[in-house]
């Protein structure tokens, strides 16, 4: 900054400097421009993590809030998934690929309570199956109070009135050649007089009877490829109490490979 004696009233910028009238002075100031700090790349890693972590629960926010305990809004269902999924995520998005709505699907928590965890896993083809025992088959004749009876019988940790939703979440890569997901949900309230058929509520993801070491057992039908999903258990008693309990999507999407920050780095970084 510099004082300067002039008779012209001079103010306003030229180029990189700045003129002001001050105590009947010409104060001169040189414009400074904008420092960028540049990220390490251990700070890039740990920062550009969060993307597909949030383009995750953009998808996912429309169920979030009943499968998470204690949860009143989504801003602290924000909170909630980022603390929980952050260092679970490992694929990378660029700011153009947010923009245009990306999404790489992964085995994300999505839900936490304190019933009991419902145990899971995948068959070597992909199938999801589930420790929750079933002596009937299920076919297209199959009706919700028939399997709600046989569940009630077989599953001590669950009664009457609780609720079976399936979380899913599809990859799909679309013409542009983006992948983004699609959220779909299926819910079942165990109902032993429920006249419905099983596949009027599951059409789309049907369910199966599996064989695990002799004993039948929930699971889907098909392989869930490069989707992800679990079940969770969701109950609400008559004094208002809301609990649920705590599951992570299984998944094994080969598209993450694609986007690990290890072949990503220089496109994140430049």
């Amino acid at each position: 900054m510099a004082l300067v004696d002039c008779d012209i009233p001079m103010r306003g910028s030229v180029g990189q400097m700045t003129f002001k009238h001050y105590a009947d002075k010409v104060v001169v100031c040189q414009k400074i421009g904008k420092r960028t700090k540049s990220l390490s790349e251990a700070q890039a890693r740990d920062n550009y993590r969060m993307r597909n972590a949030m383009a995750m629960f953009g998808q996912l926010k429309e169920g979030l809030l009943e499968h998470l305990e204690g949860c009143p809004d989504l801003r602290r269902a924000s909170n909630w998934y980022v603390r929980y999924n952050k260092y679970r995520n490992e694929s990378y998005l660029t700011k153009q690929e947010v923009k245009w709505k990306a999404c790489v699907v992964e085995g994300h928590q999505v839900s936490h309570g304190t019933l009991a965890e419902i145990d899971q896993h995948l068959t070597p083809d992909g199938r999801l199956f589930t420790d929750i025992r079933i002596d009937g088959e299920i076919d297209a004749q199959t009706t919700v109070g028939e399997l709600s009876a046989d569940i009630l019988a077989h599953n001590p940790a669950f009664a009457l009135g609780d609720r079976l939703d399936l979380v899913y979440l599809h990859q799909q890569i679309d013409a542009d050649e983006m992948p983004r997901a699609q959220y779909r949900e299926t819910q079942m309230t165990l109902n032993r007089h429920d006249a419905r058929l099983l596949g009027t509520l599951t059409a789309d993801i049907p369910w199966v009877r599996h064989e695990v070491g002799g004993q039948g057992v929930l699971a889907l039908a098909r392989p869930l490829g490069r989707d992800a999903s679990c079940f969770v258990q969701v109950r609400h008693s008559r004094s208002g109490r809301h609990q649920v309990s705590s599951q992570r999507m299984l998944c094994e999407n080969d598209l993450v490979e694609h986007y690990r920050w290890e072949v990503r780095k220089e496109l994140m970084m430049g």
